[in-house]
């Protein structure tokens, strides 16, 4: 089944991370991502997952792991189950190809890149 047409169970992760910056300052960034998953269930590995992405990235913008105090994750929200159409309905077309690229993450192929900073 093509990945437009199959429904899956959609939730927004939130995380904050909370980090020392580059001169000593203290720094925290609200993180969300989107996770899509033929399940209902969020099994923790994902969320953990996800405090790695943002980990990560907050490396690929120069902040050393040693300076990152922590990541909490805290919330998620269902939602819903929807296809790729219905999720980005509404969007420009260059904006869907955005989303389904860099926002949404897969229980089939985990993305751990895929998170957005806000």
């Amino acid at each position: 089944m093509s990945t437009d047409t199959r429904s899956l169970h959609r939730y927004m992760l939130v995380l904050n991370a909370t980090f020392v910056g580059p001169e000593g300052q203290p720094g925290f960034k609200t993180v969300n991502t989107v996770v899509a998953r033929s399940q209902k269930t969020l099994p923790l590995g994902i969320i953990k997952q996800a405090q790695d992405g943002v980990v990560m990235q907050l490396q690929m913008f120069g902040i050393d792991a040693d300076r990152i105090v922590d990541v909490s994750f805290m919330n998620a929200i269902y939602l819903g189950s929807m296809t790729e159409k219905e999720f980005t309905e509404g969007l420009p077309k260059e904006m869907r190809a955005s989303v389904t690229m860099s926002e949404t993450q897969s229980d089939e192929a985990p993305n751990p890149f895929a998170l957005k900073m806000n």
